[in-house]
């Protein structure tokens, strides 16, 4: 695997870690007192092309594609603020984030 789509992935990964760590949060009420809506995302092949310029005896060409098997996972789908997270890990009823939330 190319350490751009490595690059590619982490990113990714690092996008939905806080609405992923978050998801403890769909049994806990919100600051508003609405509960959080949680969907679920199915597992999925993706395709990603290489990134780059790719020639072919001097012809511009068609970068190659890697497949990637992304699993299942559950997402909310409404974000939450860094305060209202918070508020729910102090309370208990959500785990602590496994790293800063609300920086980015």
């Amino acid at each position: 695997m190319s350490h751009h789509l490595i690059d590619v992935l982490v990113g990714a990964a690092a996008a939905l870690a806080v609405p992923a760590t978050a998801a403890g949060i769909a049994h806990h009420a919100s600051m508003a007192g609405d509960i959080a809506e949680t969907v679920e995302i199915r597992t999925v092949t993706l395709d990603f092309p290489a990134p780059g310029e790719f020639l072919t005896k001097g012809v511009p060409t068609a970068p190659t594609v890697e497949p990637l098997k992304v699993s299942a996972f559950r997402i909310m789908k409404q974000q939450v603020g860094a305060a209202a997270y918070a508020l729910c890990v102090e309370d208990g009823a959500c785990d602590p984030a496994d790293g800063p939330i609300g920086v980015g």
